[in-house]
């Protein structure tokens, strides 16, 4: 049901915005290891993120997103890359940020149900080809594809 709402709500927003612009955290610990999220209405492990707002910063996006999603608060954050990527008939930009020194204080929610920390290269099963290449990416500390 979940699945079929958010895709039935993207086909009706994109007729009136054919962009859509989002956000993305690689939220790191102090040992080094990527936060990752299962998504409650899509498969596999994801960064959390999500839609900016009409007229919000991506900066000030992204702090909603991840404080809503997995209660991070604190942090120094850093832009680290803008991809794209073809959705149906529109174009999808995600800016991904990283955030280092945060805290974390997450209770399964209505967009995220769980969590998990992990190495940059070794991540869980079912970890989403987007989020692969980022991870290669981060573990060189350099942007490398534009396509998310």
């Amino acid at each position: 049901m979940g699945r079929l709402f958010v895709n039935l709500f993207i086909m009706v927003r994109s007729l009136f915005r054919p962009v859509a612009f989002g956000v993305a955290g690689a939220i790191f610990d102090s040992r080094g290891r990527v936060l990752l999220v299962r998504q409650t209405y899509v498969k596999g492990w994801w960064f959390p993120g999500g839609a900016i707002g009409l007229g919000e910063a991506p900066e000030m996006a992204v702090r909603r997103e991840l404080h809503e999603e997995v209660g991070l608060s604190g942090g120094q954050m850093r832009l680290f890359g803008i991809y794209t990527r073809r959705l149906w008939w529109l174009t999808h930009v995600v800016a991904l940020y990283v955030i280092e020194g945060g805290d974390v204080h997450f209770s399964p929610n209505l967009e995220v149900s769980a969590i998990s920390w992990e190495a940059l290269d070794a991540p869980p099963p079912g970890t989403v080809p987007p989020v692969l290449r980022r991870l290669a990416e981060l573990a060189a500390g350099a942007q490398q594809d534009e396509r998310w």
